[in-house]
């Protein structure tokens, strides 16, 4: 049986209580389903990253166009899930000229772990890598095109609220490391959202 999905998603992140990224995206999914619970998918995203600009105009240079492809293999037994996804991005800039060190590619692995409690409640775990390739040299380390190695582990909740609405809220660790020193960084994040079907 195949099952063929088209959705779109609205995304905003705030630092410090302050404006920093909005996202929008349209996406389409086509998922196989065979036999002993397993699952084969395919997506697509394409998604307008931009930045907010009350601190500054030139933040707009870092406005990219991206397109993602995921290639996905689930196994379902029993109350858990594991789902295995490869996935490779391609992030143009907007302004190509001015903001072409912004563009930039990669490819990336996770891993997914759901236990499903109930028909309500789902905690999961993901773990991924993900290896990051900027189209061109750093416009303040000239001799330097940008390359990140990337590491995340994240831990959330999926709460079915009622039929066709789902809640998500997680925790995530990152570790970065940068052929450009500056780029290095570990962090925590936060995040809910919601999604409704219909």
């Amino acid at each position: 049986m195949n099952r063929f999905r088209h959705g779109l998603a609205v995304g905003q992140v705030n630092l410090d209580g302050e404006g920093f990224q909005d996202s929008v995206s349209i996406n389409s999914s086509w998922q196989h389903v065979g036999g002993n619970g397993w699952y084969q998918s395919l997506s697509a995203a394409y998604t307008l990253i931009s930045y907010d600009t009350n601190t500054g105009a030139t933040n707009s240079l870092r406005d990219v166009n991206q397109l993602l492809f995921t290639a996905g293999l689930t196994k379902i037994a029993g109350q858990r899930t594991h789902s295995l996804n490869l996935y490779h991005a391609d992030e143009d800039p907007e302004n190509p000229t001015l903001g072409s060190h912004n563009g930039r590619r990669f490819t990336g692995f996770a891993h997914n772990l759901l236990y499903r409690l109930n028909a309500q409640h789902a905690p999961f775990l993901r773990a991924s890598i993900q290896d990051v390739e900027h189209d061109s040299k750093h416009p303040v380390f000239f001799d330097t095109v940008r390359s990140d190695d990337n590491k995340s582990l994240t831990a959330g909740w999926f709460w079915q609220a009622k039929r066709g609405l789902t809640i998500t809220a997680e925790a995530s660790y990152t570790d970065n490391k940068s052929d450009i020193q500056l780029f290095d960084y570990s962090r925590f994040r936060y995040q809910a959202g919601f999604r409704y079907q219909f």
